[in-house]
């Protein structure tokens, strides 16, 4: 089962468990790390109000639902272990969506395989 989420579209960690079967292993992969640093809760802030100016009342709409979001992640956490795999970046890329820079862009590829390199092994010790 694939399940896409985010802070505007929360994890569904309750439909994620209801969908395996005996023996299946779960594992959820963020393309960014969970803890919020103080940059990100500036971004998050200053995106919430000028939003708000534009949308009223979507400010509180998205503060509820990265708070939820925030919450299935700490369950996540909670839950991780034999049959549940959390993987995340360890650190924010060097890179942004648009970054053509070929050194950044290896950097970058090599801090996945290395984010990474534990969901082999998780879905190995199931076949084993």
């Amino acid at each position: 089962t694939l399940v896409d989420g985010d802070a505007l579209v929360p994890l569904d960690l309750d439909y994620i468990l209801s969908r395996r079967e005996k023996g299946d292993k779960v594992v959820i992969v963020l393309n960014y790390p969970p803890e919020r640093n103080a940059k990100h809760s500036l971004k998050s802030w200053l995106e919430k109000n000028v939003a708000e100016e534009v949308y009223p009342g979507i400010g509180k709409i998205i503060a509820e639902k990265d708070d939820k979001f925030m919450k299935e992640v700490g369950r996540i956490k909670a839950l991780e272990g034999e049959d549940l795999l959390f993987v995340y970046p360890n650190n924010y890329d060097p890179t942004r969506s648009r970054t053509t820079n070929p050194k950044k862009l290896r950097i970058t590829e090599k801090m996945g395989y290395g984010d990474s390199a534990g969901i082999v092994d998780f879905v190995r010790k199931s076949v084993n």
